[in-house]
């Protein structure tokens, strides 16, 4: 911008020694002329500064989106480190009525963490939804990863809700288990 400045500020002062020297037709022509170019460069200088602001909005909502889904992406990627034994120890077969009292109420406070961390991945799909706006609202390349990442959590919510329901009723049998999600697909996860 300081550089179009003194172009400009250059422009008007030989602008200026030629109609001090030119005929009265010719500094008339000068004038109107540098008058167009002055506008011209006011409309340059609009459209560069709405670029840099739109361009700073941009940022800052690309920003909070970065930085909601690196903090609920890290808090995911922990509570699957952490229930994963969680999981494996729930669907070993010796179990007490104290492991299981013990099972039961970390698998309910596994559950009402994955409840709270899903409530966090809204934050994560409001930032997708106002940077996918602002860009491009056919976009679906940010929702991908929100989506993901919620994903993940609904994974593991259900894994321990079925789980609970194995702590309350006993393993499944062969004969008993009705489809949902298989537990061997869960520990690879881990």
């Amino acid at each position: 911008m300081e550089c179009g400045q003194e172009i400009r500020r250059k422009f008007q002062e030989v602008s200026l020694r030629l109609q001090e020297e030119c005929v009265p037709a010719l500094r008339v022509r000068l004038e109107q002329e540098g008058q167009e170019a002055e506008r011209r460069w006011a409309c340059v200088e609009r459209d560069v500064s709405e670029g840099l602001q739109s361009a700073a909005v941009e940022l800052q909502l690309w920003r909070r989106y970065d930085a909601a889904l690196s903090s609920n992406l890290q808090e995911v990627q922990e509570a699957e480190r952490r229930y994963g034994p969680l999981l494996i120890s729930i669907t070993s077969g010796l179990r007490t009525p104290e492991m299981l009292q013990t099972q039961r109420k970390l698998t309910q406070e596994s559950m009402d963490e994955l409840r709270r961390l899903q409530e966090g991945t809204s934050l994560v799909r409001e930032a997708a939804d106002q940077l996918a706006r602002r860009l491009d609202p056919s976009s679906a390349a940010v929702h991908s990863d929100a989506q993901h990442l919620s994903g993940r959590v609904t994974y593991l919510l259900e894994l321990l809700s079925l789980k609970a329901q194995e702590i309350e009723v006993g393993p499944p049998t062969a004969h008993s288990h009705r489809g949902g999600l298989k537990v061997r697909g869960a520990r690879s996860m881990f």
